[in-house]
This record gives structure tokens, C-alpha cells and sequence, in this order.
């Protein structure tokens, strides 16, 4: 029986992902899977603080670390990241393949616009309401 195989395509997430590794990878940072998640939904730690003005900041905010860490997962698996090793931590980090870079150049021809930046609705938990008192 022949398969049909089906293509890779990325999602937007995939290349908010990439957008956020490639920035990281500028200033000579590599980030854990957990880092990248961090900077997407928007966690500000002393980890993050410097990362604020990077234009996937806080845009996913719904998508749990686990959801995130799968994102990063195929992305791996299909060549547009990969990991590079730094002795000091004994760790693997992630830096951006090549072909990831020409991948998100092609998606930023095509895509004009910015990655939107969400935001967290707080309900207040104490409310001052006046009443009005009837004669």
C-alpha cells in the first residue's frame, strides 16, 4: 500500500517560535524550550525582563509550557532548529537551523504584518460601586 505523505507546513506558532529563537540567537542567547515558552506567554522573571520589547513578547498566551515544548519538538524534528551544546551547564539549547532563517524570511515576505500581542484581562476582586439612596 502506498502512504500518502504529507508535508510539513508551519503553523503562525511555529514561526512566532522561530521568530523568538532567531531574536534570542542575535545577542549571542540560547534558550530551553521552557525559556522560549516563557517569553511567549509573557512570564516577566529576571530571566525575561530584558526580553520585553522582542515582537513575540506575550503572544501566546493561552498555550501551557507542554503545548509550547511540542511546538518546539517538530520544529526540531523537521531541521528549522537545532541544538547546540554549552559545556558550563551540561545542557542543550536551541539556536535556529539555516533553513529555519530561510524559512522565516520567505513567511515575512508573504505575512507584512506583526505578531499581535495579547492581553490578560484581570477582573478586579474588590470593586468600589456607589449606592444610591432612595427617598
Amino acid at each position: 500500500m502506498n502512504r500518502n505523505k504529507k508535508t510539513f507546513v508551519p503553523s503562525t506558532t511555529h514561526y512566532k517560535i522561530l521568530e523568538t529563537i532567531e531574536e534570542l540567537n542575535k545577542n549571542n542567547d540560547y534558550p530551553l524550550p521552557q525559556g522560549v515558552g516563557k517569553i511567549l506567554k509573557g512570564i516577566v522573571d529576571e530571566e525575561t525582563s530584558k526580553y520585553q520589547n522582542i515582537r513575540t513578547f506575550q503572544t501566546i498566551i493561552s498555550y501551557s509550557s507542554k503545548k509550547i515544548c511540542r511546538y518546539v519538538l517538530v520544529l526540531l524534528r523537521h531541521g528549522y532548529i537545532e541544538k547546540i551544546y554549552d559545556k558550563k551547564t551540561n545542557e542543550l539549547y536551541l539556536k535556529i537551523s539555516p533553513f529555519g532563517v530561510s524559512a522565516l524570511q520567505e513567511y515575512r515576505k508573504k505575512h507584512k504584518k506583526s505578531f499581535v500581542k495579547k492581553k490578560q484581562l484581570a477582573k478586579p476582586t474588590i470593586v468600589h460601586i456607589k449606592t444610591i439612596v432612595s427617598k
